[in-house]
């Protein structure tokens, strides 16, 4: 060690400069923390809170953009953020709500409890266990334990009536707590004076301070109202309190009696009072508590009690006014705690008796009353949970109902299957989904077997009207419609966490299935605007998982659906998104008894799949008899080639029953078509393997009857093969009748003339030279030939500007009814053969009848001479 270390005034002075420069550091890198770190603001809390609420209001979830949505979000989680320093929590302060300050009270107000009954016992009794050491050691513990109550007292929050913020400052709280009489009652009580001075009348006066622990029992009241337990059971807490004050005041009314008699012992009891002495003072400890008590109760009833001194009569007197008022009040507030403790019974008790008069009026079957009364036993709970919250959320402002809201629904969130499946996937924005879907769900109530959706209806036109439902609390049933047995059968049960109605959403079909509450139900519900808007936000594997869940419905109509679009060869082989988009894509559809499907001529425009009931496909023979070539029951297709060309049916449907169908247009098939490519290609060669057959699908639909399926003992694959084979011949038959059918149509005039107009415009040249030499004809009385009737036709075209008058069109009228059976005859000349002609026409009545037509053409109008020209261009050649 050198000189210089060895001097303490050097040494002295290296320490300070070390400490000074070592203190400089550290203020410079606090002071460099403190710029990185964003200032705190000098607002409280619950002005804080007032800006998100406001902030949460005119930007709305539903209208936030996504900055301000995460803004809502991140702010919401923060707690020590934009708060007053008083409010910002600490190290060693203790939350006044917490469980350790809720059991510790309950161990204090044990501790005064023993004091309340022990202080006035030993005052009155002097037992001569109140000298022993066990007693004086619980003693002193209690007052260690109450002095520790009072550290603890200085380093408790507390809530600033002012501004609603928990106070959290030391200092605050320090000035509060020794400000108040609360510091002062309790430092007296948990002074030992009583242990210090063993003897003599101060003793007896010190003691009576530890009556003051006595203002610690009084914290059962805020233990008692900080229970987040049932009103009920808060009820009956609150009436066992009265009771143990009761007690209590009976007890202090006692230990005083005997205090106040034992003084000059000339008091007797009412028993020994014909004796005129007594032996109560000379008895036990525990007899002549009793006999107090006793009276005490008795004093309190203001019952005699036979004072004799003047202090007795004085501080009974005094004792009996207490305790009418204490009477008067406690009894009082017992008979409003049992009242309200079985509220909830007497309302029901009154429902059931309601419901018994009235089903005993209108004579319901026991039976029947059996079951309602176990349905009103069964729902009293969930519908007392129901109202109770109604009543809650009335109370609340828009802003905390909202908060509330989260909680319920963030609960109920976690245990859906997608945000559990995300939640355990750790995905990076978890938090984010889960708060940003909570946000958008409202609450809904619902009540027994109410119908929250109901199958085959349409959605609304407005976004808002339509809603995705997460289930809060209960339970709701699903529920299929069976056609074919006209009953609606219950196919699942759904729990909480779970969610529905987002089939309709995605495909924009109808609703599915029908929905109905088992029992009084907490339901969130999101519109399909919110819901869209939250996809939107999120990365497509959100929306993914919502699919992926709609592919693992299996309920029976969906299997039926998928099954008979398997049969459509087009369909075969497709994903499973795509088999959904087809199934959800087919709209459901009723038919009477009798109602006609469709008929020859309509245009294929819609392809069926029968739900339940029989279809007849039939034709019309020549004496239009019904030849019904095929039926058709559940799980049958019909058109599902036509309606790929928008073909001209050939054949008549016919509802033989009732007929439920599901049907997909065109329209939607092309949407399909343009999703997938797999599907377009496969119904492109159905359409190149058939635009050159001619009416290759006269008949066109897949049968199946599963009934026959039944009966018949033939393997299913074997019956098809049969079933199509039959289907090709019936085909081929039909495409013949129709052939012939075409073959033997007979043309009509307008079919005639206009062929004639048609094939003059061709061979103009041709006919200018037969009008040339049209004066030269022989008029030989001749029947009409091929050519000379092109020329009257050429004559009718050319000279149609006429006018005829109305005698005229009815004498043109009846000819030319004859010269349509003279073409008749000329057209089938067999049967010219075996009838006898009626009439014949000349060429000079033809000729006639031509310039009549010319000659009264000029004076028609304008507007009928435009209507004969639009009729004879609308003509058809054959």
């Amino acid at each position: 060690m050198t000189r210089k270390d060895r001097n303490p005034k050097v040494a002295k002075e290296r320490r300070r400069r070390k400490k000074n420069k070592k203190q400089e550091l550290l203020e410079k890198m606090r002071a460099e923390q403190e710029e990185e770190q964003e200032p705190v603001k000098t607002i409280t809390q619950t002005t804080y809170e007032a800006l998100l609420e406001r902030q949460s209001y005119f930007f709305h979830i539903d209208s936030a953009n996504e900055t301000e949505e995460d803004f809502l979000e991140d702010e919401s989680k923060k707690e020590d953020a934009y708060i007053h320093d008083y409010a910002r929590p600490r190290k060693y302060i203790i939350k006044q709500n917490s469980k350790f300050k809720f059991w510790f009270d309950m161990m204090i107000i044990s501790l005064a409890s023993f004091n309340v009954f022990t202080i006035p016992f030993i005052i009155a009794f002097d037992p001569p266990e109140a000298s022993s050491w066990w007693y004086s050691t619980i003693v002193w513990l209690i007052n260690i334990i109450f002095v520790i109550d009072i550290i603890i007292n200085f380093r408790t929050t507390f809530i600033n009536n002012r501004t609603g913020d928990e106070v959290w400052e030391p200092k605050m709280i320090a000035k509060r707590y020794l400000l108040g009489p609360r510091f002062w009652i309790d430092l007296l009580s948990a002074l030992p004076l009583d242990q210090i001075i063993t003897k003599g009348i101060l003793r007896d006066s010190f003691s009576l301070l530890g009556m003051l622990k006595a203002v610690r029992v009084m914290r059962l009241s805020t233990v008692i109202q900080s229970l987040n337990i049932r009103q009920d059971y808060k009820a009956y807490l609150k009436l066992v309190k009265l009771v143990f004050y009761l007690t209590i005041y009976i007890h202090f009314i006692a230990c005083i009696f005997y205090y106040i008699v034992d003084a000059k012992k000339q008091w007797i009891p009412g028993l020994d009072f014909i004796y005129a002495e007594t032996t109560i003072y000379s008895q036990s400890t525990t007899r002549r508590y009793l006999s107090v008590m006793y009276h005490a109760v008795m004093l309190i009833g203001l019952n005699e009690i036979y004072a004799h001194t003047t202090t007795e009569l004085f501080v009974f007197s005094f004792l009996m006014l207490i305790s009418s008022m204490v009477n008067a009040n406690i009894f009082g507030v017992i008979a409003v705690l049992v009242s309200e403790a079985n509220k909830g019974m007497n309302q029901f008790q009154e429902r059931m008796d309601t419901s018994n008069t009235a089903m005993a009026n209108l004579k319901v079957p026991p039976e029947l009353q059996r079951k309602v009364k176990e349905f009103m036993l069964m729902t009293r709970s969930h519908q007392q949970r129901q109202e109770e919250m109604k009543e809650f959320l009335s109370h609340c402002s828009p802003s905390l109902m909202q908060k509330v809201y989260n909680h319920i629904f963030t609960e109920a969130a976690k245990r859906n299957d997608i945000i559990f499946d995300i939640i355990i996937s750790k995905h990076d924005q978890a938090d984010r989904i889960i708060f940003s879907f909570v946000r958008r769900l409202d609450l809904e109530l619902a009540e027994p077997e109410q119908i929250l959706i109901e199958q085959d209806t349409e959605l609304d036109e407005d976004p808002n009207k339509n809603f995705l439902y997460l289930i809060a609390s209960g339970e709701c049933a699903v529920i299929i419609k069976d056609k074919s047995k006209f009953e609606d059968a219950k196919i699942k049960v759904m729990l909480e966490g779970d969610h529905f109605g987002e089939v309709s959403l995605f495909y924009k079909c109808k609703r599915t299935a029908t929905i109905m509450s088992n029992n009084y139900l907490t339901l969130g519900k999101m519109s399909e605007a919110d819901f869209k808007d939250f996809l939107n936000r999120f990365d497509p594997q959100i929306e993914d998982k919502f699919r992926e869940m709609i592919y693992t419905y299996d309920d029976p109509k969906t299997k039926f659906l998928l099954k008979s679009i398997s049969k459509i060869e087009y369909f075969q082989g497709v994903s499973e998104k795509t088999k959904r988009d087809i199934v959800y894509s087919l709209n459901p559809i009723n038919y009477e008894k009798g109602g006609i499907l469709f008929k020859p001529e309509d245009v294929a425009d819609c392809m069926y799949i029968v739900d339940s009931g029989v279809v007849e496909v039939y034709i019309l023979m020549d004496k239009k008899e019904e030849f019904v070539i095929d039926r058709l029951h559940k799980g049958s297709i019909i058109n599902h080639r036509a309606f790929l060309f928008n073909d001209e049916i050939d054949t008549y449907a016919k509802c033989a029953t009732m007929v439920s169908m599901y049907y997909i247009k065109i329209e939607d098939l092309s949407q399909i078509r343009a999703r997938d490519s797999f599907v377009d290609s496969k119904i492109n060669e159905i359409e190149e393997s058939m635009v050159y057959r001619d009416n290759a699908v006269a008949i066109d639909y897949i049968i199946s009857n599963p009934k026959l399926y039944l009966k018949d003992k033939r393997p299913i694959k074997e019956i098809e093969r049969v079933n199509g084979l039959t289907h090709i011949l019936k085909n081929a038959v039909m495409f013949h009748i129709g052939k012939n059918r075409e073959k033997r149509k007979k043309p009509n005039l307008s079919d005639i003339l206009f062929a004639a107009v048609e094939k003059k415009k061709r061979e103009m040249q041709a006919a200018r030279k037969k009008k040339a030499n049209f004066d030269s004809i022989d008029i030989k009385g001749n029947y009409l030939t091929d050519d000379e009737f092109e020329i009257v036709g050429e004559l009718i075209q050319k000279q149609i500007n006429s006018k005829m008058d109305t005698q005229l069109i009815e004498t043109l009228q009846k000819k030319f009814e004859i010269l349509l059976s003279d073409i008749e005859r000329i057209q089938n000349p067999q049967v010219a053969q075996r009838q006898p002609r009626k009439s014949g026409l000349h060429i000079a009545s033809a000729l006639s009848i031509t310039n009549s037509m010319v000659s009264s053409r000029n004076n028609i109008p304008e507007e009928e001479k435009s209507k004969e020209e639009a009729s004879v261009s609308g003509f058809k050649p054959l």
